[in-house]
């Protein structure tokens, strides 16, 4: 068979069986399956092995594929098994560490497509919508482990006479517990990915951001984004809800954020742009508030726009608080072409720029107290002298000592600031 005629056939398996790339036209199919390299195992051949550094993604075409926890030990276990049209390689191409979390052998004769990283990356950033779909499965398989983990339990209720049966309900349980633990833990280190881990900045500015999530995962987030050599793209939001819900729905935003910011996009059409393409996967009727703002080294300015979030708070050199006017904004993903509030903040060489989620407000003690607007600006100005990360660490840290145990909500600080001199 000639090349064409097999990534022809290649084309079309991926356009009628694979969900992840669902979304694609069949041109965008055509051209990924120049990349994938079929493989062909023998029944009981390892694939890869948990710990191993994972540099592939695999696409199941014919036969299964077992995954399993502890391969070849007495404490080998079978945690999922996938079959024609499914993938998987898709968490050590995201972790950190790039690690294997689990083995994986072929059941029978088994063929798969093989997806390298760098044509992965590179497919991501053209088809941003194929992340979306990678989330989507990792949310749907927290979910199916969930629901089995609430089913084995109301299993050990009814058949807590039969020692027997009460002892493999027990079993399962912990094996869906720890599966559950693992996906979690998988999908906080996802979404830790997300946010900038090291970005190169203009030499007259620094910046420093925190978040702290009220749970494993969550809905706040930030970035910052280098455009050239004289501005930089600077976000944070905070998603309706808290959890695996919103650490998705993050996810997607942040992805659509980071195209739409670098097509050099007034911070405007950059919100409007991102609230039309969400509002058709909204399917859980999240809303998400957030301001996206231009910083320019030349002049010192702060192009933002506002949708629905709290106004930012700058403190020039001399330790005099201003905000800026609370205009008319809308939170985004709940209509078509919301307003925007649209400002342009001047940020003098030696103020700061503070930007914050509620959760840096609106947080309570145990006694039911608001920590206040007023406490957060107090606290900026008790670390002002601080560089600027560890001003975002030392307040997070005031903020979470006057919580104690109480966090609710999720908590994000950013912090801009313009330095005096250079060097």
């Amino acid at each position: 068979m000639d090349d064409s005629k097999r990534m022809e056939e290649i084309s079309q398996f991926l356009l009628q069986n694979v969900s992840l790339f669902k979304s694609l036209n069949s041109r965008d199919i055509l051209e990924i399956s120049k990349s994938l390299q079929l493989k062909i195992l023998s029944d009981k051949e390892i694939l890869f092995r948990e710990n191993e550094v994972g540099n592939c993604l695999y696409i199941i075409v014919t036969g299964q594929i077992d995954v399993l926890k502890a391969l070849e030990t007495p404490e080998e276990r079978l945690l999922n098994v996938i079959k024609p049209g499914g993938f998987l390689g898709e968490v050590s191409l995201m972790a950190r560490d790039n690690l294997r979390t689990a083995s994986v052998r072929a059941v029978g004769e088994t063929q798969v497509l093989e997806l390298h990283r760098i044509k992965y990356e590179e497919m991501i950033k053209t088809q941003p919508t194929i992340a979306t779909q990678v989330m989507r499965e990792l949310s749907k398989r927290l979910r199916a482990s969930d629901d089995a983990t609430i089913s084995d339990l109301k299993k050990k209720n009814v058949e807590l006479a039969k020692a027997y049966q009460n002892l493999k309900a027990a079993q399962a349980e912990l094996i869906e517990k720890e599966k559950l633990d693992h996906e979690l833990n998988m999908a906080r280190q996802i979404q830790t990915s997300i946010l900038p881990q090291k970005v190169v900045l203009p030499e007259s500015c620094e910046i420093g951001a925190k978040m702290v999530p009220a749970r494993i995962v969550g809905g706040d987030f930030y970035d910052i984004i280098p455009l050239d050599d004289y501005r930089v793209g600077i976000a944070i939001g905070d998603v309706s809800d808290k959890g695996i819900p919103a650490a998705m729905f993050m996810a997607q935003f942040c992805t659509l954020l980071r195209v739409e910011a670098k097509l050099n996009q007034s911070p405007e059409k950059v919100l409007t742009e991102i609230n039309n393409h969400l509002l058709d996967v909204n399917l859980a009727e999240l809303f998400v508030t957030c301001i996206y703002g231009v910083y320019d080294i030349r002049d010192h300015s702060f192009n933002f726009g506002r949708a629905g979030h709290d106004v930012p708070v700058l403190i020039d050199a001399e330790g005099n608080i201003h905000q800026p006017e609370h205009k008319k904004g809308s939170a985004l993903c709940l209509f078509p072409d919301p307003p925007i509030d649209v400002q342009v903040l001047t940020i003098p060489p030696g103020s700061t720029l503070l930007m914050y989620t509620d959760g840096g407000t609106d947080a309570k003690n145990i006694d039911g107290k608001f920590f206040g607007l007023d406490n957060l600006k107090q606290s900026i100005l008790d670390y002002l002298d601080n560089p600027a990360q560890e001003l975002c660490e030392k307040v997070i840290a005031e903020l979470r000592s006057f919580q104690g145990d109480a966090q609710f909500d999720d908590v994000t600080l950013v912090v801009l600031r313009t330095l005096n001199h250079v060097g």
